[in-house]
């Protein structure tokens, strides 16, 4: 049944990739297939926007490692909250007064 589907389909010309696809031989490689997904640059240009605001002149003396923590909370803002900042100021604080004593 699987090949008188595939025989109807050669004839159509937008599924020629796909049935070509199904052809190819399967590999027994670790890595994933990422042929489907198309490149753009979009994010990394949004990225860098986000980051020439953040670096004024007035900032310019901020050290890699802070730059990095707020463009990181920027870009991924859904994903905390004030509770989550909390928690980690919480255990953060925690760790400096272990390592102090």
């Amino acid at each position: 049944r699987l090949s008188s589907i595939n025989d109807s389909i050669l004839g159509s010309p937008f599924s020629s990739p796909i049935v070509f696809a199904s052809h190819e031989s399967v590999s027994t490689s670790t890595y994933k297939d990422v042929r489907h997904v198309c490149g753009s640059a979009a994010i990394v240009e949004r990225l860098w926007s986000m980051a020439h605001y953040l670096l004024t002149t007035e900032r310019s003396r901020m050290s890699p490692i802070l730059f990095e923590a707020i463009l990181f909370l920027r870009f991924n803002h859904k994903m905390w909250d004030v509770t989550t900042v909390n928690a980690a100021h919480c255990v953060i604080k925690k760790a400096n007064r272990e390592e102090r004593s």
